[in-house]
């Protein structure tokens, strides 16, 4: 995975066997102050959605990154945590699948794939069945968007407003949400 300062990346990773990344409520609390603590202070936090067996984050590389210090305390980020849950269930192994995956977001010439991409991200647990409507799923960043639940600290909204055309008025975000849900579904028959 290989990040370059000022960019846009879709990064995921999924477990190995389809095992479970969290299984407890508390491990996904644990997931994302891990990821505050080591990661946030290199890269900038658009969006998230952590599943049953796999991550999505959205992110911003601001213009003093670092790419060798940040995929180190990424690699770190995901041994301890697979450390931790390995111990908590008592199981050995690699949790995650080797490579995490960096998807760069080009913003050239009113690409729409930032967007595509931030909505993607929010609509996975209902796409996974895991949900009927958006915002549902506690462990995304969506009901923050929406304004249903306070913004933590660390999430950059300002950049998916700015960059991504996300809008900024709360009830306009949700419709736009929602629409996008109902096209996607009627383009791939999926809902």
């Amino acid at each position: 995975m290989h990040l370059y300062p000022e960019a846009f990346y879709h990064i995921y990773n999924r477990t190995n066997a389809r095992r479970l990344l969290f299984t407890q409520k508390r491990n996904y609390s644990f997931f994302l102050s891990r990821l505050e603590q080591r990661l946030l202070p290199h890269i900038e936090m658009v969006a998230y959605c952590l599943m049953p067996t796999h991550f999505h984050l959205l992110v911003y590389t601001p213009a003093s990154f670092d790419h060798k210090a940040c995929s180190e305390k990424f690699k770190w980020f995901l041994s301890g945590y697979a450390k931790a849950i390995n111990a908590q269930e008592g199981v050995p192994g690699n949790l995650f699948q080797q490579n995490t995956k960096a998807k760069e977001l080009s913003l050239e010439h009113g690409s729409k794939y930032p967007f595509i991409c931030f909505q993607y991200i929010h609509q996975n647990p209902i796409r996974a069945g895991l949900e009927k409507r958006l915002g549902a799923w506690p462990w995304s960043s969506y009901a923050a968007y929406a304004e249903w639940v306070p913004s933590p600290p660390w999430l950059s909204r300002q950049l998916a407003y700015d960059y991504i055309a996300i809008s900024e008025e709360a009830e306009l975000f949700v419709e736009e949400s929602e629409r996008f849900a109902r096209n996607r579904a009627s383009d791939e028959g999926i809902w």
